[in-house]
């Protein structure tokens, strides 16, 4: 099977590098293994803080969305 087919849970995997191979699907479309790691550390450090303070969790995705796309 291919993993361009509708309903794979992984980008196309780029022949001959690693970085771009088994990289889940995600909202913020990154499609390196390094870049999705680092969004995801930041993203979690992010709401981790916001817990700590007492945020309510509504709107948090679009906030921690902003917050990455300035990383990259």
């Amino acid at each position: 099977m291919s993993n361009e087919q509708k309903g794979s849970y992984t980008y196309p995997d780029v022949p001959g590098d690693p970085e771009r191979s088994g990289v889940l699907r995600n909202k913020l479309n990154l499609r390196t293994r390094s870049d999705l790691t680092t969004a995801e550390y930041a993203l979690t450090t992010s709401r981790m803080a916001e817990v700590v303070q007492g945020r309510e969790a509504k709107d948090i995705l679009s906030s921690a969305f902003d917050q990455v796309e300035t990383c990259f």
